[in-house]
């Protein structure tokens, strides 16, 4: 119910929203903060607070913290290299591991 709620509130109103979707970042659910996560990269929000990436890149489940990293990787590109290499040596989990490294070497490549 959360995430449709958050949905249609979007679509009707993206700015209006934002409050509400930055508040779901810190939802128990980790559907909830994924689907957030997701309305907010979809509708351009760049300015993640310092809080706000320390959550979502130390979230207690893996698939937040995989999900933050690649639409962060995707979208910022080398602008979030030192906290993904920070991230990459504190991480355990394989999948978010190897996001980290691909993003990474995506970011090595591009500057050749």
């Amino acid at each position: 119910m959360t995430i449709a709620a958050l949905e249609t509130l979007t679509t009707i109103d993206g700015a209006k929203a934002r409050p509400y979707l930055l508040d779901a970042l810190y939802n128990r659910d980790e559907e909830v903060v994924k689907a957030a996560m997701q309305l907010l990269f979809a509708s351009g929000y760049m300015d993640w607070s310092r809080e706000e990436r320390e959550q979502l890149l130390s979230h207690p489940h893996w698939d937040v913290r995989l999900t933050f990293i690649r639409n962060l990787c995707e979208t910022q590109g080398d602008g979030c290299r030192a906290e993904l290499v920070q991230r990459l040596k504190k991480e355990s989990e394989e999948p978010v591991r190897q996001a980290i490294q691909e993003c990474l070497a995506l970011m090595d490549s591009s500057e050749v």
